[in-house]
């Protein structure tokens, strides 16, 4: 009978793919999914930030060279571009909730394999005590229905059997959106957006920091600052996509 009723469903409701809208019974169509791209090394071995690491200064960029990351590693699993960018999109403003699916398995998937040609560089599971998603402001949860951070980091534990603590971090200020922003004025723009309303709950624990994009990574190094003032004996950051790329 599961079988009759889906197909009279797939008969007058077609499944398609959530991105490209095609016709496929994927959420993420093999099209799609085959022209996503992943974020390859080499990059900076703190920040992920992408960069030449034969230029002077090794393996770091020349701002975690001068010890400015609160971040023990920030990683990204994904270039921001095509169909990883309408991804997000249709995930978060178009409030397709079920694409926290596809997009948190490929975050999984990044950290239960090793990266290619990174020596070891990576995230590990084994050390992760609990997992914080980036937090929204009630407002923005209000309007959007969701914090899409959370989603993610709610499908990477369900499937790699780490603890999620949406409660470490809270989103005391509302900001201005980032996106028209330069670097300087993203970071002072975030600054003071965060609390870490349980001092103890993060006291001496090894925290994985989780968010749907980063682009000059300030919202999660203020997450970061936040979080070592509170106690954090480590701190990793993993998104889905990296933007600013060009």
């Amino acid at each position: 009978m599961h079988w009759f009723w889906r197909g009279v469903l797939d008969l007058f409701f077609p499944p398609r793919c959530q991105v490209c809208l095609a016709f496929d019974r994927s959420l993420i169509c093999p099209a799609c999914a085959a022209a996503i791209r992943p974020l390859l090394p080499p990059y900076c071995d703190i920040c992920g930030r992408p960069f030449d690491p034969q230029a002077k200064g090794g393996p770091l960029c020349a701002d975690c060279r001068q010890g400015q990351s609160h971040l023990d590693i920030a990683r990204a699993v994904n270039t921001y571009e095509g169909p990883m960018r309408e991804a997000i999109h249709r995930f978060k403003y178009a409030r397709k909730r079920v694409l926290a699916e596809p997009l948190g398995a490929m975050m999984s998937d990044f950290l239960r394999a090793p990266e290619c040609g990174d020596e070891g560089q990576t995230i590990r599971i084994d050390e992760i005590d609990v997992v914080c998603p980036v937090p929204l402001h009630p407002a923005r949860v209000r309007e959007r229905g969701f914090n899409q951070a959370e989603l993610l980091a709610r499908a990477v534990c369900q499937t790699v059997g780490l603890t999620l603590d949406p409660s470490l971090l809270r989103r005391v200020r509302d900001t201005a959106p980032q996106v028209s922003l330069d670097r300087r004025d993203r970071a002072q723009n975030v600054r003071g957006a965060f609390a870490a309303p349980d001092r103890g709950a993060v006291e001496g624990r090894r925290l994985l920091l989780i968010d749907d994009l980063t682009t000059t990574g300030a919202t999660l190094e203020e997450c970061g600052r936040v979080l070592r003032r509170a106690g954090a004996a480590s701190i990793a950051a993993l998104t889905l996509a990296r933007a600013g790329l060009a």
